[in-house]
């Protein structure tokens, strides 16, 4: 009987040591992104996120997925309807050191392209971020640039966002031209806004 405890005993604390390494693990992958930025463009949409039909069915329909988020104000917005300039799509959280440090690129690149629509999405979700705290860092850094909060994690998991930062380059026909994992450098983002637009590519 004694022996049946003991190897029940092992066989508990072996679920929990692997479980809670397991955990940690997940917990380090969705933090953030890789040092190393790549910058994948695409061709005439090619390897975008599926439209989901299902969304949205009576607008028009566009090759990347669509999701609803929230603006500071507590209304909805979704990302379809921000579509007819280049987007610049970014994910983000305001404990996010990597994130924190391109923001003022971002704000710079918002002031000087009024003809790209930038959506900024924090993700406000549990695990990541409040809505509240993410605002007050906006609010003390002066940023201006439009703040969007995914407060149901529908965005990021569309989006397959497993860390941050991420930006996503969608055209103004709806098609995903590009993709960067990691923090971004001025000239990182002005190369970012040259794709968008569909100029000269430089980035290999």
């Amino acid at each position: 009987m004694k022996n049946k405890i003991a190897v029940f005993a092992l066989i508990f604390i072996a679920v929990v040591v692997f479980g809670g390494i397991y955990l940690l693990y997940g917990m380090m992958n969705t933090q953030y992104a890789p040092n190393n930025i790549s910058v994948n463009t695409t061709e005439n949409g090619n390897n975008t996120p599926s439209a989901d039909a299902s969304v949205n069915t009576d607008k028009k329909e566009y090759s990347v997925d669509n999701f609803t988020v929230i603006d500071a104000e507590g209304n909805s917005v979704e990302l379809w309807d921000c579509i007819g300039k280049p987007l610049i799509l970014n994910f983000w959280a305001s404990w996010c050191g990597p994130c924190k440090s391109e923001m003022p690129h971002f704000e710079q690149a918002y002031k000087d392209n009024p003809d790209i629509r930038f959506m900024m999405v924090n993700v406000t979700t549990s695990s990541y971020d409040e809505k509240t705290s993410a605002q007050q860092y906006v609010e003390s850094q002066g940023f201006t640039f439009p703040v969007y909060f995914d407060t149901t994690g529908v965005a990021a998991e569309k989006y397959g966002i497993m860390y941050i930062p991420m930006t996503f380059l969608i055209d103004k026909n709806g098609n995903l031209v590009g993709q960067v994992d990691g923090s971004m450098s001025k000239e990182d983002l002005d190369e970012c806004i040259r794709i968008v637009k569909g100029e000269e590519i430089k980035i290999q």
